[in-house]
């Protein structure tokens, strides 16, 4: 198994917590699902792994809440072809189940394909992003989460101003910002919360 070396030196591995008890890792299955056991003898279970190296596991949190499957489900993001995909389950993090804006359910893909935005749809083919945004794309349209935003300008240092998908108007942005800002939503946060302005 490609993971077993993963498994062979994470099985038993102590750290301390910032709750203040130290956990132990008792079964390892994925980086995403272990079971810990606190010092105290508690036992949780479908751990991630990430959680548990920094610390972050909450004693007195349930298993569900720890998992991150729970805050998984759900996420959203804007696929190359322009089409919304949601995950609705999550058992780790090579086996997740997406459904798209029209109905279509595509099963058993990683979650790194999908936080790429790069699920296929039968139906609709990727639409290519421009290597550079020019003169001549402007009226170009992006989808995102909330709609659809519109290329205004392009300035000779590269940056763009574009309507947004609220009806703002941003300005001097990043040709970044346009393609991906508001275009994915993973725990809680949407890409490119921040825009990114250039002080021109």
């Amino acid at each position: 198994m490609p993971y077993q070396k993963f498994k062979d030196y994470r099985l038993g591995e102590e750290k301390l917590q910032k709750c203040g008890l130290k956990a132990k890792i008792t079964e390892y299955r994925l980086a995403g699902d272990m079971t810990v056991q606190f010092e105290d003898g508690k036992i949780v279970d479908h751990v991630d792994y990430y959680a548990f190296v920094n610390g972050n596991l909450n004693y007195n949190k349930t298993a569900r809440e720890q998992s991150v499957k729970s805050h998984r489900v759900g996420e959203k993001c804007v696929c190359s072809n322009e089409m919304i995909a949601t995950i609705i389950a999550y058992r780790n993090h090579y086996d997740i189940d997406i459904q798209f804006d029209d109905g279509l359910v595509v099963e058993h893909i990683s979650y790194a394909r999908f936080y790429q935005c790069s699920v296929p749809h039968p139906d609709h083919k990727p639409v290519m992003q421009k290597p550079k945004l020019l003169k001549r794309h402007i009226g170009l349209k992006k989808r995102t989460l909330d709609g659809y935003r519109e290329l205004l300008d392009v300035h000779d240092d590269g940056t763009v101003d574009y309507l947004d998908d609220d009806g703002s108007v941003v300005t001097n942005a990043y040709s970044w910002d346009f393609y991906r800002k508001n275009t994915v939503l993973s725990n809680g946060r949407r890409r490119g919360d921040a825009v990114s302005v250039v002080n021109r």
